[in-house]
Parts: structure tokens; sequence; C-alpha cells
């Protein structure tokens, strides 16, 4: 169990920003389970829809993409499944999940070109949740193609 001394160091900690590593697969092929993601506070207001955050949900770490934005909370929603999350407070948000580690490349989700695709996957998934032949059609495209965006940019 999270103490809020805790809590509130790793909020501290994602101001700076901190990598965190992911323990399951709801966000795939995006993320997969024991991927790092590096996550760094953000402003509630610059949030865009389909941006991935991490949030504190009792006393996990959630990694989700965001699906709705209100004035005074967020819905949010893993890959993999078709059901929303409950909607969470701004004071959940730990932070925006700027790049992810998987094996040896890391992406970084801040470059325009691979935040649009990220968005582009985002929108797709909330309609389609992913699925086994989904996965591995996509991280076979995304892992070919992604050397040559990063050309590119």
């Amino acid at each position: 169990m999270k103490t809020s001394v805790q809590i509130k160091i790793i909020k501290k900690s994602a101001q700076k920003g901190l990598w965190l590593t992911v323990k399951s697969s709801s966000m795939q092929p995006i993320i997969n389970q024991q991927n790092q993601v590096f996550i760094q506070s953000f402003p509630f207001h610059k949030l865009q829809n389909y941006d991935i955050i991490s949030y504190w949900n009792h006393n996990d770490i959630i990694t989700h993409r965001v699906i709705k934005i209100s004035e005074k909370n967020i819905t949010t929603k893993a890959d993999t499944v078709k059901n929303k999350d409950k909607p969470i407070k701004p004071s959940q948000i730990i932070g925006k999940v700027l790049k992810i580690k998987k094996n040896r490349i890391t992406i970084k989700l801040n470059n325009s070109l691979v935040n649009k695709i990220n968005h582009l996957l985002g929108y797709y998934f909330k309609f389609f949740p992913s699925n086994a032949f989904v996965n591995r059609q996509i991280y076979k495209s995304l892992k070919y193609i992604y050397p040559f965006i990063m050309l590119l940019c």
C-alpha cells in the first residue's frame, strides 16, 4: 500500500521526469508489459484526447489513454478493452507519458509526427479495442517504420 508520503515523493520526482515499468498488457501494442515509460508532470489544461498519462487509482499507478477531458475530470481507457475507466480528478494525475522504452528502442511521444501516429492509434482503439491479431500487425508496422520516422524528424 502506498502512503501519502510515497505519493508525494513520486509526484515530486515526476516534475523532473521518472521512468516507471508497466505491469500490465492493457496498452498493447503501444506499451507492452515490462516496457518502461518516462512520465513528467504536465499542465492539466494542455492535455489532449489520446495522450497517454499515468495516474493514481487507489494504491496503484495506472497508465492509460485520455479519451475525454472536462473542466473537472478526465476519462481514460486502456487500448485493449472496450470499457472506459471511471473519471479521475486532475489531482490524481502523476504525469504525461513522453517516452516509451521497448527493448533497445526509445520512442519519443513528444516528437510531433510520432505523437500524431499515437493519437491516430488512440482514436482507432477508442472504437476497436486491440486484440492479438491487431497487436501483431501494428507492432510489425511500427517496428519497421519507426527508424525512418525518426530520420525525417
